[in-house]
């Protein structure tokens, strides 16, 4: 069986380039994960906090009137297309 090509020892300069740019990434620091998960555990979640503006906008009269223009809507489109029938 064959040996890989190691790319440290045959690789092209931007191969070793590469390999070498990898080698200084470090993770980040205990100090900095800590912050990063206290700052995501204080953040409020999504949806968790009740919004009046979503409940007033999501009323069932709204909802109804919202229904009742896309039905008149689609009449419309609907009789117009009827109406002006493409040529054959």
């Amino acid at each position: 069986m064959k040996e890989p090509k190691r790319l440290l020892e045959g690789g092209s300069p931007l191969e070793r380039t590469i390999l070498a740019s990898a080698r200084d990434d470090e993770s980040p620091s205990n100090d900095l994960e800590r912050r990063i998960l206290a700052a995501m555990a204080a953040a409020p979640i999504a949806g968790a906090v009740s919004s009046p503006t979503l409940t007033r906008w999501l009323s069932t009269r709204t909802v109804i009137a919202g229904v009742a223009a896309i039905g008149v809507g689609a009449l419309a489109v609907g009789g117009m297309l009827r109406r002006d029938p493409a040529p054959v």
